[in-house]
């Protein structure tokens, strides 16, 4: 018989009360602040399990509905969750099962469940607990049950934020692998031990956390005029550098043209264009337009983030189709990459993972060579730089008049307040939209 676990609390007095879910987020009664259970049936019979905070059995139902999928799969089962009640232990052994835990999750990730994490995930979950413990060595934390005393988890976890500033060496553009990403695995590796990290946002005295939330590292959310996007003048810059690029370069003159056209003109992630394929591109359609899809990748161990298989219409359709098609003719520059299935692979035919170093050299070039070397309208243009053709894309279709649920859609966005992140202010927008459809 399949089993089942259905969240439960138990206000005082009364029987249990099964918690209602909206936008995917459990709605527990107002001011509620007592215990909560799971309803779980196996082999036909009822049992309830206790739970001290909410955090702690969400993350238990989903490793029970998780290991239901696993078992009829045939994949190995997920390690049971730490009874939060007690911690115990010490924080290495801790560490070292949450890292376990995590890697066991990739299989989910490789057939497509909800609770999956991608091999790139894994990598940045171990290094975030690898530096954690780290920290806690070099502060003099041994146990788990330190984090019961919440002066001593406090000056713990604000001495793991002090450690990484001075031990940590940061990329421009990793977002991944920032100190708030960091903060956010270890507070999941809190929750599977039993301890909440930080303070609600509306302070509860019943569910207060070790920190407050405001001490915890978190990424500022651009405000409107914080917005970097390629001004056509920026564009033609780079166009123009490729001209100069030596011809025994890994990535020739029509190469990084057509990236940096690619990337623009469809808004599409670094990554996705990374494993984009001939097989992606539908050449002709109803409206004699070129059409991309955007999907999975089993052969290159990729999937597309959030799992979500979408078409992209790209702009300046006709001009990018002709590049394209000469492309997979492999004329010229690309004569050594005829025949590959991709559109950009490496020598030895894998996805091509350094494009940010490429473009990195293109901007270099752009401002340190020819008569008169270029200056990017934004210096924040030189930080992001692949992230800020997304935003390009998106300000160019809004100077078109193109609705934002298109744009969204393009974008492969799930929340159309995040395109709106992507749209920014623009000077003369006719004069800006002209420029870009003067780009060829």
């Amino acid at each position: 018989m399949r089993a089942t676990a259905t969240l439960y609390t138990r206000p005082t007095g009364l029987p249990y009360q099964k918690v209602e879910f909206k936008n995917g987020k459990p709605v527990p009664p107002k001011g509620y602040d007592g215990a909560y259970y799971l309803r779980v049936s196996e082999n036909g019979k009822r049992a309830w399990k206790y739970f001290v905070s909410i955090d702690e059995a969400l993350i238990s139902q989903s490793n029970i509905v998780t290991n239901l999928d696993r078992e009829r799969k045939g994949i190995p089962l997920l390690p049971a969750t730490p009874t939060a009640a007690k911690p115990e232990g010490t924080i290495a052994a801790a560490v070292a099962e949450f890292i376990a835990y995590s890697e066991s999750r990739e299989n989910d990730w490789r057939n497509g469940g909800d609770n999956g994490l991608s091999p790139n995930s894994v990598v940045a979950y171990r290094k975030a607990m690898q530096d954690f413990e780290a920290s806690c060595t070099a502060f003099g934390a041994v146990n788990v049950s330190e984090f019961q005393n919440d002066s001593r988890g406090e000056a713990i976890l604000l001495n793991f934020k002090n450690w990484l500033r001075e031990n940590v060496t940061r990329k421009k553009g990793k977002g991944a692998y920032s100190d708030s990403r960091k903060f956010t695995v270890v507070g999941q590796f809190l929750a599977r031990n039993g301890i909440k990290m930080k303070t609600d946002r509306t302070f509860n005295p019943n569910d207060a956390g070790l920190v407050d939330r405001v001490d915890v590292p978190r990424v500022k959310k651009p405000g409107i005029a914080d917005v970097v996007f390629y001004t056509p003048d920026d564009i033609q810059a780079m166009l123009k550098a490729a001209d100069g690029v030596h011809e025994k370069s890994n990535f020739l003159a029509d190469d990084l043209k057509d990236l940096v056209m690619l990337l623009l003109c469809t808004g599409m992630r670094d990554e996705e264009i990374q494993h984009l394929t001939w097989k992606d591109i539908n050449w002709a359609n109803g409206d004699g337009k070129m059409k991309i899809t955007v999907q999975d990748k089993p052969q290159f161990d990729w999937r597309v983030k959030d799992h979500e298989k979408r078409i992209v219409s790209p702009d300046k359709n006709a001009m990018l189709k002709a590049r394209l098609l000469a492309r997979q003719a492999g004329k010229g520059d690309r004569a050594k990459r005829a025949g590959s299935e991709l559109l950009f692979p490496t020598r030895i035919g894998t996805p091509d993972q350094n494009f940010a170093d490429r473009i990195n050299a293109l901007q270099k070039r752009a401002e340190t060579t020819g008569k008169k070397p270029y200056t990017f309208s934004r210096p924040e243009c030189r930080s992001h730089i692949l992230h800020n053709f997304r935003k390009s894309y998106a300000t160019y279709q809004m100077l078109q008049s193109v609705p934002a649920r298109n744009i969204q859609r393009d974008l492969g966005h799930s929340e159309l307040s995040t395109t709106e992140r992507y749209l920014a202010i623009v000077e003369e927008p006719e004069t800006v939209r002209k420029a870009y459809e003067a780009i060829k």
